[in-house]
């Protein structure tokens, strides 16, 4: 994004990423670096991700979200059938039974969900603060966790603060509020 859509990665931005990646490293149980297969393939994965995004960033400059969402699971779905067609696997999703079916079908509803609201948001905002907004799910799991019954310990309690505070600084909380109290006493103004 800061190469080719010439998204600005400031002083702030920087110490808020180290926020985020602090936040994260605390969250894993067992951290170490290794090049492993499987750190390898969820390395190139992320990239791809992250190539998807400064694509779609792009594209969405000219083309609707709703375009671009029905494009992005039009092709995965083409993609995974594909898959399942060259591995041999395709017999599996003609032998479904109803329970199996609906599973499916609350999958899709929601990836549908996740691609609508992620693509209609990436349209209006930069690929790095999208990005960064992304890692809340960490800190809104440990709660969910809390909630259902699960003990959280101390150091999830701080790796949350430490994403939820990057998430502020990135998404510069304090200029959204300001907005919005402009936006609201100049409607009420009128009135």
């Amino acid at each position: 994004a800061v190469i080719f859509l010439k998204e600005k990665i400031d002083r702030k931005f920087l110490f808020a990423a180290l926020l985020l990646l602090a936040g994260n490293i605390l969250l894993l149980k067992n951290f170490h670096l290794s090049f492993s297969l499987g750190s390898v393939l969820i390395m190139i994965a992320t990239i791809f991700w992250a190539i998807e995004n400064v694509i779609s960033k792009f594209v969405l400059r000219e083309i609707s979200w709703r375009t671009v969402a029905w494009a992005r699971m039009f092709f995965g779905s083409v993609f995974i059938f594909g898959f399942l067609f060259f591995t041999g696997q395709a017999e599996l999703v003609v032998n479904l039974n109803l329970k199996q079916i609906g599973w499916v079908a609350i999958t899709a509803v929601l990836l549908l969900g996740y691609v609508a609201t992620w693509y209609s948001g990436l349209k209006k905002v930069e690929v790095t603060k999208a990005a960064a907004i992304l890692l809340l799910g960490a800190p809104i799991t440990t709660i969910l966790s809390l909630i259902s019954g699960g003990q959280i310990l101390a150091r999830e309690i701080f790796a949350g603060a430490l994403i939820i505070l990057g998430i502020v600084l990135i998404i510069d909380i304090g200029h959204i509020f300001q907005k919005t109290k402009k936006i609201w006493r100049q409607k009420y103004a009128r009135n």
